[in-house]
Formats: C-alpha cells, structure tokens, sequence
C-alpha cells in the first residue's frame, strides 16, 4: 500500500522574515506585482514582510534545508503566472485539483516533475521497488549522492522542494490493486514488466480511471490513452492486446519469448522497424552484455513532455476518445544508404523471429 511521503514537514506560518528575507523579499515583489495587474491598489512589499506569518509558511525538508514559501493559493500563482494565455486560468485551477497515479520511476520520474511543474495535480501517488543504481543514472538526471536511494522517495523529496503543498503518496513495492482507488483522476503506466501493465491496465477498466503509458522508443517516443472513464472505450492498449490475450498474461506461466510477443504487439512491429539500433542493442541484454533496455535521457524527457501536452486536455475531458500518437525525430537524424536499410531490416527480423 502506498504510503503518504514525510520527508518534509511544514514547520508552521513564518514568524521571522528577517531571517529569511532575501527568499521573502523577492516573493513579496512578486506578489505586489501579481495584485498591480489585478487590482487598483497592492499592498507594500513591507507591509507583506512586516507581517510574514500572514503570507509564508515554513517547511523543512528530509535533507535538512528549510525553506520559507508563499502560502498555497499564492505560491500556486506565482509558479503558473507564465502558463496563462497558454493554459486558461479556470482550467489551471481544474489541472491542480486533479488525482493521480504514476507507476514506475523512470520515465514516470520525467512526468511527475511534468506534472508538478506545470501545476498539474495536488495528490500524487507513485509506485516502483526500485532503487537509484549507476546504470540508471543516464535517465533520472540526479547524482551520485542519489546511489542506493529508493526512487519514488528520492522523486518525493525533489518534486516536495517545487511543491510542498502536494500530497505525495509513495510505494516502494511492486504495483497492487489497492494502490490507487477510483476517485483517482489519471493513472499513468511506465512499468516494464508485461503481466503488470495488463494488470494496471485491467484495473483502470474495472475502476473507470483514464489511462495513459509513454513509450521511449530509441529515439522515438510513443504516447497512448485509454478513455475508461464512462465507459467511453473498453480496449486494453487501444485494441493491441484482445481480453483473451490478457487473461493469458495474467492467468498463468508465460515466457520470457510470450513476454516479448506481447511488448511488439504493444508498441507496434512497424514502430521497433524504425529503430534498428535499439532493437541490436536490447538483444544484447540475452547475450549478458546490458543490464536492461537502453534509454537515452532526451527521449526519457521527450516522452514526458509529449505525455503532459496530452494529459493536460485529456484531464479537461477535451479528448473524448483513446487516442495514439508517435513522435518521431529520428527521421530527421537517421540517413542510411540502401545497404545499410537492407541489413538494419535483416538484423531486425533475426532477432526478432529468431532469438
């Protein structure tokens, strides 16, 4: 079961600007200019700090920095001031109001960040057993003081420092039924394991939560949702895996080679075509010679970024229908001769018909 995150811990309404008064100062002139534009007469940057505990509020955090911040409504503000325009302000309200669910650390690191620096959602839950390790650290852009770290704590405590008025809900487990309940706005799946995305992916249905997975292919990132919510569509991967196919996922023993029939009918055969490097490199993974499936960090972050521009109208109720959608860079990066066309395609179908 997941857990609310206490590493960080409000300290109370701040009583001492002085102590803090450069962070305040600077929040003070931001709130004056924020009222200027709304109304004929703002109060004064001393008359705010003059009386903090009517404006900050103190936290601590787990690494023992202490941090004086506007209070909720008004550090909301500030942080989505430069979303309006591109983000209505009704709709801005909406988005942080929203409950969600985030399953897996990797990429699903990349979208909580998304999520919470866009203003997006006010309880958070995020699920992986995983911990910070060397070969991951080319993806999850932290330090080496990171190493051993669980991930979704160590995602907590950063995305807590951009918005410590979010819940944050952390399983160090792997992924269970109970973990997210249908009051839940959006669940997002960035699980490798196969069984575990039918089984999320069944939840959701069952539930009435829409759905949402991003995939870092290569150099290519796909981004697909499932409208569950009302009923609107009741197919699991947008129609890639049949009920059938699941309860055999589920239900009983599969292989490794099941797993991996499964994943291509996922992400599409047409799609692992585009990717020739990625598709050599994984099969490396057999041979003993990688740890897991390469990432590259751009693309970790590109599909988180594409992730956001779809949750955001998908949470508004703006699209009304699953959808699937590739974004592909690598055709502007990728020039290959005849030749090398030719026997990317050959290493692909022998690896993949004949592993």
């Amino acid at each position: 079961m997941t857990e609310i995150f206490n590493g960080v811990k409000q300290l109370g309404p701040l009583e001492d600007a002085l102590k803090y008064y450069r962070i305040c100062r600077r929040l003070a002139e931001y709130l004056v200019q924020s009222e200027s534009q709304l109304v004929s007469n703002s109060r004064d940057i001393d008359d705010i700090l003059d009386n903090p505990s009517q404006h900050f509020n103190l936290y601590e955090f787990q690494d023992g920095l202490v941090i004086p911040y506007l209070k909720s409504e008004e550090h909301m503000r500030m942080r989505t001031k430069r979303n309006l325009y591109l983000v209505d302000l009704d709709d801005q309200g909406k988005l942080y109001d929203k409950k969600l669910a985030i399953f897996g650390n990797s990429v699903g690191r990349a979208i909580a960040k998304q999520f919470v620096v866009g203003g997006i959602g006010n309880d958070i839950t995020m699920v992986d057993p995983d911990t910070v390790s060397g070969s991951n650290l080319n993806r999850l852009g932290v330090g080496n003081d990171q190493i051993g770290e669980v991930k979704v704590l160590s995602t907590a405590l950063e995305l807590s420092k951009i918005d410590p008025y979010c819940i944050y809900r952390t399983s160090a487990q792997p992924y269970q039924l109970g973990d997210f309940g249908k009051d839940t706005d959006l669940v997002v799946d960035e699980m490798d394991d196969v069984r575990s995305k039918v089984l999320l992916a069944l939840d959701a249905r069952e539930k009435g939560v829409n759905w949402m997975m991003a995939t870092d292919l290569g150099r290519r990132a796909i981004v697909q949702g499932s409208h569950f919510k009302a009923g609107k569509d009741d197919r699991l991967f947008g129609g890639k895996i049949s009920d059938r196919e699941a309860s055999l996922l589920i239900g009983c023993d599969i292989t490794p080679k099941d797993e991996q029939r499964f994943l291509r009918k996922i992400i599409g055969v047409n799609n692992i075509l585009k990717e020739p490097d990625l598709v050599r490199s994984t099969h490396q993974i057999k041979k003993g010679n990688l740890e897991g499936i390469p990432q590259l960090y751009s693309t970790v972050t590109k599909a988180s970024a594409y992730m956001i521009e779809l949750a955001r109208p998908f949470l508004l109720g703006r699209i009304g229908r699953s959808f699937r959608e590739v974004f592909e860079p690598a055709r502007l990066t990728r020039h290959s001769t005849t030749k090398q066309k030719f026997n990317d395609l050959r290493d692909i179908v022998s690896i993949l018909f004949h592993p």
